[in-house]
This record gives structure tokens, sequence and C-alpha cells, in this order.
């Protein structure tokens, strides 16, 4: 129930995107793909419980400041957040483990050029 649903997240210049088993719920800002604390996903993508959920992020420079234009399977749900004010060193990113069950696999990383 609540965080306790396969909680965990994925930090890019510190800022989490939640992974968390939100299936049916309203899609919140700590709920699955919301930007914790500060912002909640424009749509609820999260699929069913045991089901593979993807993630496509976009991290670029807007000026001095990091922008993240995040798609949730394959649906735009955040698009330009504001990351971190510059000037910024390169991307630090990490993933969370609160000790619920799980997985992560196809973790890419590409520069766009």
């Amino acid at each position: 129930r609540g965080q306790g649903r396969g909680n965990s997240g994925c930090y890019i210049h510190g800022m989490e995107i939640q992974v968390l088993d939100s299936f049916g719920l309203k899609g919140e800002n700590n709920e699955c793909g919301g930007f914790y604390g500060h912002r909640k996903p424009d749509v609820n993508m999260c699929f069913p419980p045991l089901s593979w959920q993807t993630y496509d992020v976009e991290i670029k420079m807007d000026g001095e400041n990091v922008v993240a234009t995040v798609l949730h399977n394959g649906v735009k749900v955040h698009e330009n957040h504001l990351l971190k004010k510059g000037p910024v060193k390169p991307a630090t990113i990490n993933l969370q483990n609160h000790g619920n069950p799980v997985v992560y696999r196809n973790i890419w990383f590409a520069e766009m050029k």
C-alpha cells in the first residue's frame, strides 16, 4: 500500500523521478512518473503490477539551465521540466533503493547532437 508498492526512483541532477506501483491512482507528484515533491505527471501512465515500465528521459540545456522531457511507457508526461539552474556540471544519475522489490534493466545513456 502507498509508498510500499515497489518504491524506488531515478535521480537526475538530484531530482527524483518516482518509480512506484501507481496503477489506478491519481498520478500525483509522489507517484510513478512524478518529479517527487515538485510536479505530478501530465497523465498517470503506470502499467499494472508485474508489467515492465519504460522511461525515456531527455536532458538538455536551456540557456544555462538543465531541463528534462520524460516519456513514461511511450507517453510524454513532462516537457522541459527545470531540473537545475545553471551553470552545471555533467549529469549525475542515481537509482534509489527503499528495500522494495524493484528491478532495472536496459539502462541506456546516449549523447544527442
